[in-house]
C-alpha cells in the first residue's frame, strides 16, 4: 500500500513538475505495521506541554494541552510543527473530531509560514459527513490533500 501510494504521488509530481519535487525526496519504506513493534514508536508529544513543537501562524487560541491531550479549539488553529525533522517514519496517532472539523497532518514539510499542504504534503483529517462544503475526491479524510484521494 505504501509503495503504491508513493509511486502514484511520484508519478503525479513528475507530471505536474510541482516545485517541492525538486526540493524533497520521498523515501519508500517496505516495512509493514506488523514489522514495527509498539516499542519502536517514540512519542512526539509529551502529554503536558508543547515542548518540542513550534506553532506558526497561530490564529486566536492556537493549540493547547488539556488532560494529556493536544487540543485545537474551534476558535484556535495555526500550523504546529515538530522541532525535530524526520526522514523515514511511521506515524500512529489517535484523534477525535468535532462536527464539521477540518484539520490535517503535514508530512515532508519545511518549517514555513505558508500552508503546509502546499509546501509539503497534508494527510487530510476531516469530518466528511459533517463538513458543510462540497469536497473533491482528494479532499476527503485520509487523502493526500489535493493530490491522491483516500480509498473509500
Amino acid at each position: 500500500m505504501r509503495k503504491e501510494l508513493s509511486d502514484k504521488l511520484l508519478k503525479h509530481l513528475k507530471e505536474t513538475d510541482d516545485l517541492w519535487l525538486k526540493q524533497y525526496t520521498l523515501p519508500i519504506s517496505c516495512e509493514t505495521e506488523s514489522d514495527a513493534t509498539q516499542s519502536e514508536y517514540k512519542p512526539l508529544f509529551n502529554g503536558s506541554d508543547l515542548t518540542g513543537w513550534t506553532l506558526k501562524r497561530a490564529n486566536r487560541k492556537g493549540y493547547h494541552v488539556a488532560e494529556g491531550k493536544l487540543v485545537c479549539p474551534a476558535d484556535g488553529g495555526g500550523f504546529l510543527f515538530t522541532k525535530k525533522e524526520y526522514s523515514d517514519f511511521s506515524l500512529k496517532f489517535d484523534f477525535k473530531l468535532t462536527k464539521a472539523a477540518n484539520n490535517g497532518i503535514a508530512i515532508r514539510c519545511p518549517l514555513v509560514d505558508q500552508k503546509p499542504a502546499y509546501a509539503g504534503m497534508e494527510i487530510q483529517v476531516l469530518d466528511n459527513k459533517g463538513y458543510p462544503k462540497k469536497l473533491k475526491p482528494s479532499q476527503y479524510h485520509g487523502s493526500v490533500y489535493d493530490v491522491i484521494p483516500a480509498k473509500r
